[in-house]
C-alpha cells in the first residue's frame, strides 16, 4: 500500500515516487546523457574536494606558522641596529685586517647617536649552526666522554649590546684592543647555565674547547646573556658559547652598529666612514638588522603564499566541478523533476535532494581529505612552527570554508531545478 504525502500547496506525491528521484540524483544518466560520463564526474568532483581540504589545512597551517613565527621571542632587539659586510679576504695580511677592524669600530661608536658597535663571524637566525665540545670547570661531567655539546658564535666587544642582546651576570667582551691569546675571554648563554651548571654562578669559570691544541690556555667565562635564537628564529634557544675574537680573527664578519634614532639614516654615514678608512673597501649587503632577522623566515613567507595559490586554485576547480554536475545533473533528469512537480513534489523539496546528493560527495571527499592529511602530517611537521599538522581547529575551519564554498556553487543550478515547468518539460520531452 501507498501512503501518500501532501505538499503545502495540497497536491500529493507518493514515497517511491520521490525515493525513485532521490537515488537517481547525482547518481545516474538522463536522456541524452552518458551514465558513464557522469560518473567519473562524480569520481572527480570527489577528487577535487578532498585535495582541496589537503591543500586548504596546509594553507591554514602556514598561515598559523607564519602568524606565530612574526611573533616568536629572539631574544634580543634589532630595531635600531644595522648590519652589513666590510669586504676582506681571508688570505688578506690578518694583521692589517685586524687594525681595519679595530679602526672601524672606533669610528663607528663615535658617530652621533651610536650607542654600541661590534662584529660577529655570523647573524642570529642565520642558519649557522657551528657546533663544538667543550669542557666546563667545576662542573660535574654529565656525559660518558665527559664534554658537552654547544653552539658558537665569535664576537668582538660590542657586538652583544649592539644587536640589543640583555646581559644577565658579569660584563661584555673586552674591546679588541685588549684581547690577547694569553688569556681568552667568552660569555655563555643563560640555556648553558640552566642545563649544566644547575643555575650556578659561571662566571669566573674557565672551559677548554675538546678540538684546541692541549697548549691552549683555557677560556674564562666573563659574562651569562640571555637567551637568543642563534641557529634559526623557528629553532629553540640551545647552550651557546660566545667566544671574544681577536680583530683580524675572522676577516669578512658581520657588522652591527647600533644607533638611538633612525637605523636606516646611519647607513650613509657607515659607508662614508669606510671609504675614508680605506677607499677600495666595498660596503655590501648593508641594511637594517630587522631586515635580515626576517629574510630567515623568508622561505616560510614563500612557502605559504605558494600553498595559498594552489589551495585557492583548488577550491576554485572544486567548485567549478560542483557547479558543473549539479548543472548536468539537473539537464538530465529535467524530465524527472517536471513529472514529480507535477505530481505535487514542491520546489524546496527538490532542492533539498539535489542538495542531499551534493553533502554525499562533499562527506566522501572530506574523508579523504582529512586522510590525505594524516598521511602527510610528517612532511607538514617539517614546514610548520608550533602548530599541529593535525590542528582541530584548522581543520574544522578548512571543512567549513568548503561547505560553504560548494553551496555557493551549487545554488544556482538547484534553484534553476526548482523553477522547471513541468508543462514545458514534460511537453518537449514526449
Amino acid at each position: 500500500m501507498t501512503i501518500p504525502s501532501r505538499s503545502r500547496h495540497g497536491r500529493q506525491e507518493t514515497h517511491p515516487q520521490r525515493q525513485a528521484f532521490h537515488d537517481c540524483v547525482l547518481a545516474h544518466g538522463g536522456r541524452g546523457v552518458s551514465g558513464d560520463r557522469q560518473n567519473w564526474q562524480r569520481v572527480l568532483v570527489t577528487a577535487q574536494i578532498a585535495l582541496t581540504l589537503m591543500l586548504l589545512a596546509s594553507t591554514g597551517l602556514m598561515l598559523r606558522s607564519y602568524y606565530n613565527l612574526a611573533r616568536v621571542e629572539v631574544g634580543f632587539d634589532p630595531s635600531q641596529s644595522v648590519t652589513f659586510h666590510v669586504g676582506a679576504a681571508w688570505d688578506e695580511d690578518r694583521k692589517r685586517v685586524g687594525e681595519l677592524q679595530k679602526d672601524l669600530i672606533e669610528k663607528f661608536q663615535a658617530l652621533p647617536g651610536v650607542t654600541a658597535a661590534g662584529f660577529a663571524n655570523f647573524l642570529p637566525a642565520s642558519q649557522a649552526t657551528l657546533r663544538y665540545q667543550m669542557e666546563l670547570e667545576g662542573i660535574a661531567r654529565i656525559e660518558e666522554s665527559g664534554k658537552i655539546n654547544v653552539g658558537e658564535r665569535s664576537i668582538s666587544g660590542g657586538y652583544l649590546s649592539a644587536i640589543g642582546a640583555p646581559l644577565l651576570a658579569g660584563t661584555w667582551c673586552p674591546e679588541l684592543k685588549a684581547i690577547d691569546t694569553k688569556s681568552p675571554k667568552a660569555l655563555v648563554n643563560r640555556r648553558l647555565v640552566e642545563m649544566y651548571a644547575n643555575g650556578r654562578n659561571v662566571v669566573g669559570r674557565h672551559f677548554r674547547f675538546a678540538d684546541f691544541p692541549p697548549n691552549y690556555p683555557p677560556i674564562e667565562i666573563v659574562g651569562v646573556v640571555g637567551d637568543v635564537r642563534e641557529d634559526s628564529v623557528s629553532a629553540a634557544p640551545v647552550a651557546y658559547v660566545y667566544w671574544c675574537i681577536m680583530a683580524g680573527g675572522w676577516p669578512d664578519p658581520d657588522y652591527v652598529v647600533r644607533t638611538r634614532g633612525n637605523p636606516r639614516a646611519l647607513l650613509a654615514q657607515i659607508r662614508s666612514v669606510v671609504h675614508d678608512a680605506e677607499p677600495t673597501r666595498a660596503v655590501f649587503g648593508a641594511q637594517p638588522l630587522q631586515n635580515a632577522i626576517d629574510a630567515s623566515w623568508e622561505q616560510t613567507r614563500l612557502n605559504t603564499e605558494l600553498v595559498t595559490v594552489f589551495g585557492a586554485a583548488a577550491l576554485g576547480l572544486a567548485s567549478i566541478g560542483l557547479y558543473g554536475l549539479v548543472t548536468l545533473t539537473v539537464t538530465s533528469h529535467s524530465r524527472e523533476i517536471g513529472i514529480r512537480m507535477a505530481l505535487g513534489a514542491a520546489p524546496g523539496r527538490i532542492v533539498n535532494e539535489v542538495a542531499s546528493g551534493i553533502a554525499r560527495l562533499l562527506m566522501i571527499g572530506i574523508a579523504v581529505g582529512i586522510v590525505l592529511t594524516l598521511v602527510f602530517q610528517g612532511v607538514l611537521r617539517t614546514v610548520v612552527f608550533e602548530v599541529s599538522p593535525t590542528d582541530l581547529v584548522t581543520l574544522v575551519c578548512a571543512v567549513l570554508l568548503i561547505f560553504a564554498t560548494a553551496g555557493a556553487a551549487a545554488l544556482v543550478p538547484a534553484r534553476r531545478a526548482a523553477r522547471i515547468d513541468p508543462a514545458t518539460v514534460i511537453g518537449t520531452q514526449l
